[in-house]
Order: structure tokens, then C-alpha cells, then sequence
């Protein structure tokens, strides 16, 4: 089994602020964006989050790999 070492999940921003992240909110957006923007895992959470909305876009509601889903446009 192979390990992969990355930084503790702490410095993740969406962990950090998950209310953040959920909001929908076009402001909310914009800093949790900035925050997805240096996030350590983005890449793989881009990759995540392409997978989910192509599968089941219902699913995803608020800020994901620095992209909104949800709420008015």
C-alpha cells in the first residue's frame, strides 16, 4: 500500500469554514474561491468535484474546487 503525505487536513479552508463553503452566497463565493484558489489538494479536488457534477449535479451546493453551484445565478 502506497501512502501519500500532504498536509494536515486542518489547512484546508473548507474544512476550516464548511458554513463558508456551503453558502451559496455570490459574496461567500468570492472568498471561498480565493481560498479553493491555495488549497494544497485543489487538483485532486477539481477532479472530485468534475466527476460529481457530471454524475450526480444535484449533489454539490456551494463553493467546490473554487466553482458555485446552487443558488441564482
Amino acid at each position: 500500500m502506497t501512502t501519500v503525505l500532504t498536509r494536515p487536513a486542518a489547512a484546508r479552508a473548507c474544512v476550516q469554514d464548511p458554513a463558508l463553503f456551503a453558502s451559496t452566497d455570490v459574496l461567500d463565493h468570492t472568498l471561498a474561491a480565493r481560498r479553493c484558489a491555495v488549497c494544497p489538494v485543489l487538483k485532486p479536488c477539481r477532479e472530485a468535484t468534475d466527476q460529481t457534477a457530471e454524475h450526480r449535479p444535484g449533489l454539490l451546493h456551494g463553493t467546490y474546487a473554487g466553482r458555485r453551484f446552487g443558488g441564482a445565478s
